[in-house]
């Protein structure tokens, strides 16, 4: 399933089709936040997200449907079907490119919002990352003591500079503040702020610590859905 992941997510970078899915997103991203929270005066950002929900309804069908389109027009569907890999494997694998998608621009959207690198994995790598070099997080695995982490199932927040725990092995900025990304009772990754030893800023702040954990809840409610 890994294997059709990254094919797929590669795809829509090499092409403008991830590039206008992620500025549509953001566009309707900035309109709730202009009609929920400028006009009403309000910092509650979790509005913002969900609101993108039904959004995200119409896009993520649209967008699994018209990769199994393409690869039957360019005749590659038999190639795929007749690989060592399951039909749920498959499907599974274009659906968390398309959501890796998403996770792009909103790892953008935070790492915006809250002045902080922000990273996005699932269980064995790191899926988008935005404020940080891609060297360090692209498609690299995540580390052990990270893995751990997130396997306690609870938010994590840094209180001092003593608490270093990289994300990906040889990183040279570690977590910030982490919540675990939870769907139907099984952890399917986790999104995390990232700081280096060359930020002032050490701790989380509150409004850092609400705005990964809504983030987690919604990627969460969306794989579940």
């Amino acid at each position: 399933m890994f294997a059709i992941f990254k094919r797929e997510l590669r795809s829509y970078f090499t092409s403008l089709v991830g590039y206008v899915v992620i500025g549509v997103m953001l566009a309707f991203i900035g309109l709730y936040y202009s009609a929920n929270c400028l006009v009403y005066g309000t910092s509650d950002f979790s509005t913002v997200l969900y609101s993108t929900t039904l959004v995200m309804l119409f896009l993520l069908p649209a967008l699994t449907m018209r990769s199994f389109a393409d690869e039957r027009r360019n005749k590659t569907d038999q190639l795929l079907l007749t690989s060592p890999v399951g039909i749920t494997s498959i499907v599974m694998g274009k659906y968390f490119a398309q959501l890796a998608v998403f996770a792009v621009q909103y790892a953008e959207t935070l790492h915006k919002t809250c002045q902080r690198a922000i990273v996005i994995c699932d269980r064995d790598a790191v899926v988008a990352s935005a404020g940080v070099p891609k060297k360090d997080y692209g498609d690299r695995k995540i580390s052990a003591e990270f893995e751990d982490l997130i396997e306690k199932r609870s938010f994590f927040a840094s209180k001092d500079s003593s608490e270093k725990i990289c994300i990906t092995e040889g990183a040279d900025t570690f977590v910030s503040c982490a919540m675990p990304i939870i769907a139907e009772g099984d952890i399917a990754g986790a999104v995390a702020s990232v700081i280096s030893d060359r930020d002032q800023r050490v701790c989380a702040e509150d409004i850092e610590e609400k705005l990964i954990q809504t983030a987690a809840l919604f990627l969460g409610k969306q794989l579940e859905s």
